[in-house]
């Protein structure tokens, strides 16, 4: 299994001295990037010792997902920059989880969040189906939004949208307060195609992983073991621990995994 790291591009050279094997990029940080910030970073990332692999992050107010503002015209243009910047990085996998482009006023129509949550996919899913990109539908639990909040909403959209190049990203943060049961992912492994964890801290905080997360970082993987999975893991936490923290992080899931 390979084990990333998500975080802004600048810090690209933070997460290859943490020791990571490739880099998740902040999706609203790369949209933000001057042109020659950018082409500093693709110059750094072609010349750099790991890739990145995905977007989290994918952005921070708009274009909404859902709700009052859904535009899909935002949608469409947006996707055609970022995603533009993506494949300049060779970033393959595109996640979409960003709780303040999908929190709906309480009187939404949820039918039509959930239409408009589709066709939110279908427009990026178009956009990158152009540069061989896969979309990753995130759910996020119920204290960041309140829409797609279970694995079995965002299960669902995936099946009913039906096309390739929409799959799941599972957050194994994200899934805590929302199941008992963290560990028997049978039924969306089918249709996922990347993991994310990270600590659990006061008020859902993302503190790095430490040592008291290794016991249950080795039930994680034991049990992906069993269920066949072995793709790529990518600890979401707090940035701002990542030059003191992230490499005892990362040595944390690889010894979780090897002994799991």
């Amino acid at each position: 299994m390979k084990f990333g790291c998500c975080a802004p591009i600048g810090l690209y050279d933070k997460v290859v001295q943490a020791g990571y094997d490739y880099m998740d990029v902040n999706g609203a940080d790369l949209y933000a990037l001057s042109d020659g910030e950018y082409e500093e970073m693709v110059k750094k990332v072609t010349d750099g010792p790991i890739p990145c692999l995905a977007l989290s992050g994918y952005a921070k107010d708009e274009p909404k997902m859902a709700g009052d503002g859904f535009d899909p015209d935002e949608v469409r243009k947006y996707a055609k920059k970022v995603l533009l910047r993506a494949a300049g990085l060779g970033v393959k996998l595109i996640g979409i989880g960003s709780p303040a482009i999908r929190r709906l006023p309480e009187d939404y129509d949820r039918k039509k969040a959930w239409e408009q949550g589709k066709q939110f996919l279908e427009i990026t899913a178009d956009v990158a189906e152009s540069y061989g990109m896969i979309v990753m539908l995130e759910s996020l639990h119920k204290y960041l939004c309140n829409f797609c909040n279970t694995l079995d909403e965002a299960y669902d959209m995936v099946r009913e949208i039906n096309r390739p190049n929409v799959k799941l990203v599972i957050d194994y943060y994200n899934i805590k307060p929302m199941t008992d049961d963290i560990y028997d992912l049978r039924k969306y492994l089918p249709e996922t195609v990347h993991l994310h964890t990270s600590g659990m801290g006061e008020n859902y905080s993302r503190p790095q992983l430490k040592e008291k997360d290794y016991d249950e970082l080795k039930a994680i993987f034991r049990s992906l073991k069993d269920m066949g999975y072995d793709g790529a893991m990518s600890n979401e936490s707090d940035n701002s621990k990542l030059e003191t923290e992230g490499a005892r992080a990362v040595e944390i899931m690889r010894r979780a995994y090897k002994d799991a």
